[in-house]
């Protein structure tokens, strides 16, 4: 290919994965998918906005969704390993993480919570709980589930002991321990045999690698 027309389509190809509004937007957060990166290579991520700054972890070449909080001059802001880094745009393509249909929260979306740690995964029917003891055990069905009328978000989620409940909003969050950004908030009351804890946390979507 003649070097002007590659030059071209190069600079076409940016133009089209850098522009913030071809993600999958939910709240503060845009969602990519890593993309141009051969099989048996991986998408670096960098300790800053630099080719030349420090390598602070690497995403698979099919790693998705990838969640972006911020883009500066072709460079998106990503959490990974519990700390904030950076990857180059002309890596990354909009996607659409799937949803769990139930309750409309992106597949693999994760709390996770400090003193005492703590994590809760969301599938289709069921929450699962690690970390706190409740009166229902680690895993609760999900009972029913309701947004304010007019309005997608807070998501309120009932669970099974008819008492026990999370609040859902995708909203930025810090777990003010690391540096790692966060485009999920959650708020849960959990019911025990004496008393009720109540956890406030930060939420993430896992990226999957295929």
């Amino acid at each position: 290919m003649p070097i002007r027309h590659a030059t071209l389509m190069a600079i076409m190809l940016s133009f089209f994965v850098i522009s913030p509004a071809s993600s999958e937007q939910i709240g503060d957060v845009g969602y990519y998918r890593v993309a141009h990166v051969a099989d048996d290579d991986m998408l670096m991520v960098r300790a800053k906005p630099s080719a030349a700054a420090d390598q602070i972890g690497s995403f698979g070449p099919h790693s998705k969704p990838i969640e972006v909080f911020e883009t500066q001059n072709g460079w998106a802001k990503v959490s990974i390993n519990g700390r904030t880094g950076w990857v180059s745009m002309a890596h990354l393509a909009p996607f659409a993480p799937r949803k769990i249909e139930r309750l409309g929260l992106p597949q693999g979306l994760q709390c996770l919570g400090t003193e005492p740690f703590w994590n809760a995964d969301f599938s289709e029917g069921e929450m699962t709980l690690s970390g706190v003891e409740t009166a229902s055990g680690g895993t609760m069905a999900i009972k029913s589930s309701r947004t304010a009328k007019g309005r997608n978000w807070p998501l309120h989620i009932l669970l099974d002991d008819g008492k026990s409940s999370v609040l859902v909003t995708p909203k930025s969050c810090s777990d003010g321990m690391s540096d790692a950004h966060y485009g999920w908030r959650a708020t849960f009351m959990l019911h025990k045999a004496k008393g009720v804890d109540v956890l406030s946390g930060c939420c993430h979507v896992r990226p999957e690698s295929e």
